[in-house]
């Protein structure tokens, strides 16, 4: 669970970069940004493999006729291992411990690197939270609803469209949780339904996985695995067109509105 914990902070550093990085000279975070997308491939490499291995002895155990599956587990023990340790490797290496150094300094130094707030004349470009964040979540909130279109027409939604959509609320929740503390009771109900909404997707992001993992897999337990997340990917495509349309629906537009109204 470290890895996971860590792919999470990871993923949360990135998505500020991408919401805020705006406000910065492109020269005083690229080189940033390039590390963490560095440290969110290994940590993914690792992490998948977790959540399949996972799933395949739940699997295992659950099916008693099936008392094998260790050629499987092998396979995908000795591909974590090589993940892991190429991993390891670059957290202990001196190009790692020099970008955490920076990067902390980076971080704990305000105004570092800001791009310069000055336009001819009297205009003005707005910085302050109050006056940039309610346009920040509305663009936000636009990406996850424009998806709403393809579930408007009835037909299974592909699986690269709802991975795409996923990390739309992903970007959206996180968002909404740097700024929670000034978003009242809707901001909080808000980022709860983005969590069920993220959950769900997330689910089905790890059942497809498994399906193309298993697919390129041999062996009896390989073969009769495959027919599970097969069965999950289509349960899940059939119940998430009703939590999509709630969660972008009239009652949290109108929620979303209130909870900017307090900026």
């Amino acid at each position: 669970e470290y890895v996971h914990a860590m792919r999470v902070a990871v993923r949360r550093m990135r998505s500020a970069g991408l919401l805020f990085g705006g406000f910065f000279q492109r020269s005083a975070v690229r080189t940033y940004l390039k590390e963490l997308r560095k440290l969110t491939r290994q940590l993914g490499a690792v992490r998948d493999l977790d959540v399949l291995e996972r799933h395949r002895a739940s699997f295992v155990h659950h099916q008693g006729q099936f008392m094998g599956g260790k050629g499987l587990a092998r396979q995908w023990r000795n591909s974590r291992k090589g993940h892991h340790a190429a991993l390891l490797t670059w957290l202990d290496s001196e190009e790692y411990s020099q970008f955490v150094a920076s990067f902390a300094d980076f971080c704990q130094s305000p105004g570092v690197g800001t791009a310069p707030n000055e336009k001819a004349g009297a205009l003005l470009e707005p910085t302050q939270v109050r006056h940039v964040l309610p346009g920040m979540i509305v663009a936000r909130f636009e990406r996850v609803r424009a998806y709403e279109a393809l579930f408007d027409t009835g037909a299974d939604v592909s699986i690269d469209h709802l991975h795409g959509l996923r990390i739309e609320c992903k970007h959206l929740r996180y968002l909404l949780e740097f700024f929670r503390h000034l978003l009242g009771e809707e901001g909080a109900l808000l980022i709860a339904q983005l969590k069920k909404l993220q959950d769900h997707l997330g689910d089905l992001n790890d059942a497809a996985v498994r399906q193309e993992r298993v697919t390129l897999a041999s062996g009896k337990v390989a073969k009769a695995f495959k027919s599970e997340p097969d069965a999950t990917v289509d349960r899940l495509r059939q119940t998430f067109p009703e939590v999509f349309r709630t969660f972008v629906g009239v009652e949290n537009r109108e929620a979303l509105a209130r909870a900017m109204a307090r900026l």
